[in-house]
């Protein structure tokens, strides 16, 4: 990157980071702030991550565009559910809270089954187990029925299925912006999505759904009492499909490319 600005090459950076006042120590701050000042755009997922970048690094939101991640309606519209999909699918509970993600600390998956005590529905979790001991801590804390079936790659037909028959999905995480496998569930018709409080999922969900504090086993679990209380939001699965497929998104994407053009032609 400093080569690049060097040569007075436009440098466009995708910063996907979300810092909060308890997490700074976690982040080498000098070292961002250095790759932030390399870059003539910073390309944020929100506008919310781009006031938090300002915040921490006074001046960098002048230089922030946000660019909404997107949903690949194509691949999950198309997406072929084979004999072997549905065989594997019948390991899948009738009513059931579902959870994709890498099981790691991030994701908050030992919060969640600890939220899931005395719920009478089985919680499903999908994901690669990126921490061992990790792993281990949410199955001994587990009380409730804990089922899971695996880690696939990214866009497999098993994660679509397992979302088209949830009954909630459930992303508690520590933080999103604003977690992709949210976006999809959404798109496929999940009606009731309990969703972390930090980060920028607001800004793609609006008040379709259900927020959570991700350090409270108390608050994951009224959300999810509270989600399995209701019919869900039917207007959810249109809004998201409205403005955050790829093709919609994107178009925001050609615009920041098309400054950079007539920046580098003024140069």
């Amino acid at each position: 990157m400093s080569y690049a600005a060097s040569r007075g090459v436009p440098v466009v950076l995708s910063s996907s980071l979300w810092l909060e006042e308890g997490s700074l120590r976690n982040y080498p701050l000098p070292d961002i702030e250095q790759i932030l000042g390399f870059a003539d755009v910073v390309v944020t997922n929100s506008i919310s991550e781009q006031s938090m970048l300002d915040r921490f690094f006074p001046g960098v939101g002048e230089k922030c565009r946000p660019v909404y991640n997107g949903v690949d309606l194509e691949m999950i519209d198309n997406s072929i559910i084979s004999d072997a999909v549905h065989a594997w699918g019948k390991q899948l509970p009738d009513r059931f809270v579902l959870c994709v993600g890498n099981i790691e600390p991030r994701k908050n998956q030992l919060l969640l089954v600890q939220a899931m005590e005395g719920l009478n529905i089985p919680l499903v979790l999908l994901g690669h187990i990126r921490d061992q001991e990790y792993w281990a801590r949410v199955q001994d804390a587990a009380k409730c029925e804990l089922k899971y079936l695996g880690g696939f790659p990214f866009q497999a037909p098993e994660i679509y299925l397992a979302m088209r028959k949830s009954t909630v999905f459930a992303m508690p995480s520590t933080l999103e912006t604003p977690s992709l496998a949210a976006l999809e569930a959404a798109a496929l018709g999940v009606k009731r999505i309990v969703i972390t409080s930090i980060g920028s999922a607001f800004e793609y969900f609006g008040d379709r759904v259900l927020y959570v504090n991700p350090a409270s086993v108390e608050d994951v679990r009224n959300g999810l009492v509270s989600s399995l209380a209701t019919e869900g939001n039917s207007t959810l699965r249109d809004h998201i499909r409205a403005n955050f497929s790829w093709a919609k998104v994107c178009e925001n994407l050609v615009c920041i490319y098309e400054e950079l053009q007539q920046m580098t032609a003024s140069r």
